[in-house]
């Protein structure tokens, strides 16, 4: 039942209402992990879409991946997704980045 005078809302993607109702309760933007997230099939590049960007902190970003074996390979591949992250979110943000296996079975 609609209410006269209401119309319907227009969709907003999560991240943008995310974004307003941080900002108004003085978080400022997003945290760059939900953005990396968000974007990580795009930007991540051949081999780091067996990973998951797990967190951020003080510039390292922590990136989960299944068995030592896919973190041995890509340890030699973190110079192009940093380039690639620097596009999407700033050179400052994420400054190394950090292979952890994860515990759980993917």
């Amino acid at each position: 039942m609609t209410v006269p005078g209401d119309e319907r809302r227009q969709l907003e993607a999560v991240g943008e209402v995310l974004d307003s109702v941080l900002a108004r309760i003085g978080g400022g933007r997003r945290p760059v992990v939900m953005v990396i997230r968000e974007r990580w099939r795009e930007v991540a590049g051949p081999g780091w879409d067996q990973g998951e960007p797990v967190q951020v902190r003080k510039g390292v970003l922590t990136v989960e991946v299944r068995d030592g074996g896919t973190a041995s390979r890509l340890r030699y591949d973190t110079a192009p997704l940093l380039r690639r992250l620097s596009g999407l979110i700033g050179a400052e943000e994420i400054t190394s980045i950090r292979l952890r296996v994860s515990r759980r079975r993917k």
